[in-house]
This record gives C-alpha cells, sequence and structure tokens, in this order.
C-alpha cells in the first residue's frame, strides 16, 4: 500500500538531511590526509553537499509527482474501459 504522505515526509525531512549531508561531506574534508581547506572550503563543501542533496530530492519529487498522475490515469482509463464493455446479454438461440 502506498503512503499518500510520502511527498510531504520527503519534503519535511530535507532541510535535515542536507543540514547531515553538508556536514558529513564538511567532515571528509577535514579529515583527508593532505587536504589544507581552510575555513572558506570547508563553507563551499558544506553548501556543494547540501545542494547536491537538494537536487536529489527534488528529482525525486518531480518522478514522484509524474508516477502520481501516470497512476491516476491509468485507474481513469481502466474505468473508462469496464464502462465501455458490452453487457453480457447471454448467448444467442441456436
Amino acid at each position: 500500500m502506498e503512503n499518500p504522505y510520502i511527498g510531504r515526509i520527503v519534503v519535511l525531512l530535507t532541510p535535515l538531511l542536507a543540514a547531515i549531508s553538508g556536514a558529513i561531506v564538511t567532515w571528509v574534508g577535514t579529515v583527508v590526509p593532505g587536504a589544507n581547506l581552510d575555513g572558506s572550503e570547508l563553507t563551499a563543501l558544506f553548501v556543494a553537499g547540501a545542494l547536491s542533496l537538494a537536487g536529489v530530492v527534488f528529482k525525486w519529487l518531480d518522478n514522484r509527482g509524474d508516477y502520481e498522475v501516470a497512476s491516476e490515469l491509468n485507474v481513469m482509463a481502466s474505468q473508462v474501459h469496464d464502462d465501455a464493455r458490452p453487457p453480457d446479454v447471454g448467448h444467442p438461440p441456436a
């Protein structure tokens, strides 16, 4: 069964996950040996990590919207197909 609130859940979690992904990217940038990064470069890494996650979420939500429209059209098409079927009148006399 599909969750009708999945899009809302994703939208509400996106800022938290973007901050976490930015923090992870920044942490990796500080622990990599030989990476001498100053504050502005760490900030750039944080923003890049957060924006990359935001891009993925945007694409997921866009595809999810397309899926919902397609599934709704499929339901409507099957209803039209069922309505257009002639009634079963039985076998013709032999």
